[in-house]
């Protein structure tokens, strides 16, 4: 959300409050004025109780009613996504969206005849004004949960319980569940005359002030001017229409409150283009109602630590370490396109860079030489590399030596200077540093391509809805064909996007893990 939007929303929210306490303190005082604006009513304030003793009557029946509707609308949630229960997950839905076509109005007219006036009517009233969208938010949300995040959480040896309690219920049912319709709902049983024997407690006589209270305190968006439930962010419908702001799961804009991380570590863009690209991808998840995102990318030293940060919204990581180090604690947004020679859509395969003057023309040949590798747990300079010469080595063993040199620009320049024979670096690192780095690549020529792998995945927090999730992919579809950034993509070299899942990067620690089954020593 915007500064000014914010300012709008809190200047609504202190207006709004302020008409409240003026409207519950000033009601018992004003019978004259009423009086005279509503001379044929011989009582228009009516005032039996204490302020006191309606806020604690109300606290108790939204206590009571919401639990009830929590308890019960998790509950049904949680049945109909079991197996066990998946048979009866249409019929839930079909009772929740005729239901939602009763409002409390209607329970309350059928629950007095049968139970009298007092607090029943009205807990039977909330409960089934409360468990509605509970349920629906429980269901869409515990559906919602990636196969990949419970397959991490079995492979560590969760239990069934543990996986519930510590994986689903977090990520599935996230939110205000309900509580904040119920605390500015609970209105029913006193201006429909259900509580105390049909009186009113307080209140104006024939007129609707709570609604328009509520209207105004627990929907702002509105009184800004918005529709309704709309805190600029987008809209939300559950079975093809849209849930109640008011008792709705919030949708997750991992930016409210507080500011996101975002980078694009791995690949060296030109820094204009770069940035042009950022703007373009930050307003349209802006657009999307996102907010808290950075100005600026970030530019972290320690990847790991910020891979594993929890308020990443956005970064890019390699392959292996994404499948190994980073499983379970991040999410697989996708991988770009990229128009460069050993990249195909959303895959990319390392090129073999040697000496122009090496009379070596095949891999093969390079048996006993110096290899340069970036580091060990880099998927396109050390564990492609790897898996290429597998099936060449001897006893274990291909090269007669490995260097690490912490970074595909020195890899090149080592191989360059006769430091090392031959390096695997990642075709798109390759393709951009040639352009930087002439004078480098001028002595380098290529013997080949490595397997083709998913390209380096973009990431996001493990705490990154489904909903943020969804918006990221969307953006950078967009973002990634869009007219107006397409100078930036070019020199880029991006030419489109791909959403992906973690199990798309299972290869990378399969092939790793293989190729030390099959007996070739570690470097």
């Amino acid at each position: 959300m915007s500064r000014p939007a914010t300012l709008r929303h809190y200047r609504w929210l202190t207006l709004s409050s302020l008409l409240l306490a003026v409207l519950i303190f000033g009601l018992p005082q004003s019978g004259p004025l009423f009086s005279a604006v509503f001379p044929d009513l011989e009582r228009p304030v009516y005032l039996q109780d204490s302020f006191l003793a309606l806020v604690l009557a109300h606290l108790r029946i939204v206590a009571i009613s919401g639990s009830v509707a929590v308890l019960g609308g998790v509950g049904a949630g949680l049945l109909v996504t079991r197996p066990a229960g998946k048979a009866f997950r249409p019929l839930l839905e079909t009772v929740l969206a005729i239901s939602q076509a009763c409002p409390p109005v209607a329970v309350l007219a059928v629950a007095v005849p049968l139970v009298g006036f007092g607090e029943t009517p009205a807990l039977i009233a909330l409960v089934m004004y409360g468990i509605l969208p509970v349920a629906q938010g429980a269901v869409t949300g515990l559906s919602s949960i990636s196969q990949p995040v419970l397959e991490v959480a079995r492979g560590i040896g969760m239990s069934p319980r543990q996986i519930l309690w510590r994986v689903e219920l977090p990520l599935g049912c996230a939110g205000d569940t309900g509580w904040r319709a119920h605390l500015g709902g609970d209105q029913y049983r006193h201006c429909r005359g259900c509580f105390h024997g049909g009186r009113k407690d307080a209140g104006l006589a024939d007129h609707r002030w709570p609604e328009r209270l509520q209207y105004r305190v627990c929907d702002p968006g509105r009184a800004a001017g918005r529709p309704a439930g709309d805190r600029g962010g987008p809209a939300v419908r559950i079975a093809g229409a849209p849930l109640d702001a008011a008792c709705r799961r919030r949708p997750a804009r991992p930016g409210a409150g507080m500011s996101m991380l975002c980078a694009l570590p791995m690949y060296p863009f030109p820094a204009a283009s770069l940035r042009a690209f950022w703007q373009g991808l930050r307003a349209s998840l802006q657009s999307a109602g996102m907010a808290g995102l950075p100005a600026e990318l970030a530019q972290p030293g320690d990847l790991l630590a910020h891979w594993q940060r929890s308020d990443l919204l956005l970064s890019q990581s390699c392959g292996y370490p994404a499948s190994t180090l980073l499983r379970g604690q991040v999410q697989i947004v996708g991988a770009f396109h990229f128009d460069v020679p050993g990249c195909s859509l959303s895959n990319y395969s390392s090129v073999l860079l040697v000496r122009k003057d090496d009379p070596r023309l095949s891999l093969a040949q390079f048996h006993g030489a110096v290899a340069a590798c970036n580091e060990a747990h880099s998927q396109s300079g050390y564990h492609a590399l790897r898996t290429a010469v597998a099936p060449l080595a001897l006893d274990g063993r291909f090269f007669s030596t490995v260097l690490f040199s912490g970074a595909h620009r020195r890899s090149a320049q080592m191989v360059a200077s006769g430091e090392a024979d031959i390096a695997a670096l990642d075709c798109v690192s390759a393709f951009l540093l040639r352009q930087q780095e002439p004078a480098v690549f001028g002595q380098l020529a290529t013997v080949g391509f490595t397997e083709s792998m998913p390209g380096l995945p973009l990431i996001t927090s493990l705490s990154t809805s489904a909903t943020a999730l969804a918006q990221l992919r969307q953006a950078l579809g967009i973002c990634c064909q869009a007219p107006e950034l397409r100078d930036s993509l070019d020199a880029m070299r991006i030419t489109g996007f791909s959403a992906l899942e973690a199990s798309d990067y299972r290869i990378c620690a399969a092939r790793a893990e293989q190729n030390t089954k099959h007996g070739l020593a570690d470097w």
